[in-house]
């Protein structure tokens, strides 16, 4: 399975009990072609821009990773706004997020049933999602201490 050559999607794939091959981004598709991975994982707008459907005969919707927008502002930067500019940044920023994923849903949804249509991916909906959480919580309460565990945690905490 490809992941990319960065520790924290490789410790995601271990998690995962996938057996990970690093390939780089631009390398993907003429991997796929050759038979040097069997799969792959990138989000469902880019399985499509990137015409992976060429070279993949399916895609399985396992949720395992969402996407997500982290805003990041200095300190010195947010400590010279306002209370009230920082009420109104943070309240766009959530805003903005919703919107943003409200917009990629829509349109993974619109590739899935184009995908669907015309065939050229089989859509795997039938995934045992609960097994790979069980798999992954288990594997990082015990792979990870001290702030990465922390880190972690504070994650899961969130919706």
């Amino acid at each position: 399975m490809r992941f990319p050559d960065s520790p924290i999607y490789l410790a995601n794939a271990e998690a995962l009990g996938a057996e990970p091959t690093t390939v780089a981004f631009e390398e993907v598709y003429l991997a796929l072609q050759q038979g040097t991975v069997d799969g792959q994982e990138n989000p469902i707008p880019t399985i499509d821009g990137d015409n992976f459907a060429e070279v993949q005969s399916h895609i399985s919707l396992s949720g395992h990773q969402v996407g997500s927008q982290m805003i990041v502002v200095s300190g010195q930067t947010w400590d010279a706004l306002s209370p009230e500019q920082r009420e109104v940044l943070q309240e766009a920023v959530s805003s903005v997020r919703e919107d943003n994923r409200a917009c990629i849903e829509e349109a993974e949804e619109q590739i899935l049933e184009e995908w669907r249509a015309d065939g050229s991916i089989e859509v795997v909906v039938d995934v045992d999602v609960e097994a790979f959480r069980t798999r992954v919580q288990d594997h990082f309460a015990e792979n990870l201490e001290g702030e990465q565990r922390e880190l972690y945690e504070s994650f899961q905490e969130t919706e």
